[in-house]
């Protein structure tokens, strides 16, 4: 337990197991749903990269305060 991988490695394992495990379903959407899809997929990776950031500076528990009121 002492030797865990790194967070960057970890989140992008699990990003591209997510990718594998939907990739069946990627071809079965309308092009307009596609569209719509990839937007919001834009805004939910810079939500995440900017949260990301933020860890960098500001306290964990501020961040993760601050993510759920925006959520909410």
């Amino acid at each position: 337990m002492n030797e865990s991988p790194a967070p960057s490695a970890a989140t992008s394992s699990q990003m591209v197991l997510a990718l594998l495990a939907l990739s069946p379903f990627l071809f079965k959407l309308s092009p307009t749903l596609t569209k719509a899809a990839l937007f919001c997929g834009c805004f939910t990776a810079l939500g995440y990269a900017t949260q990301s950031l933020a860890l960098v500076d500001v306290l964990p528990a501020t961040v993760t305060f601050l993510g759920t009121v925006t959520v909410s």
